[in-house]
């Protein structure tokens, strides 16, 4: 979150740094953009212990997402 506060991304709405208080509209245009990915893979390149496996997977992986505490990991079949 940091690194996209500081790339003018995302507005910081308190004065806690270390728990940035972000509209949720902001999240939303910012998710929205087409050059998204190209944005965050210029800023945050991955390392090579990182990067997606390139081979094939037979079994299929489940889609998840963070609660916005990203303190648990929720199916998305549940939300």
């Amino acid at each position: 979150m940091e690194g996209l506060i500081a790339l003018g991304l995302l507005l910081n709405l308190g004065c806690d740094h270390k728990y940035p208080k972000i509209h949720p509209d902001q999240v939303a245009n910012l998710s929205a953009r087409a050059d998204l990915l190209e944005i965050l893979a210029r800023e945050r390149p991955l390392g090579p212990d990182q990067a997606a496996d390139a081979r094939p997977s037979s079994t299929p992986t489940r889609a998840t997402t963070t609660t916005a505490c990203a303190c648990e990991t929720v199916p998305m079949t549940e939300i």
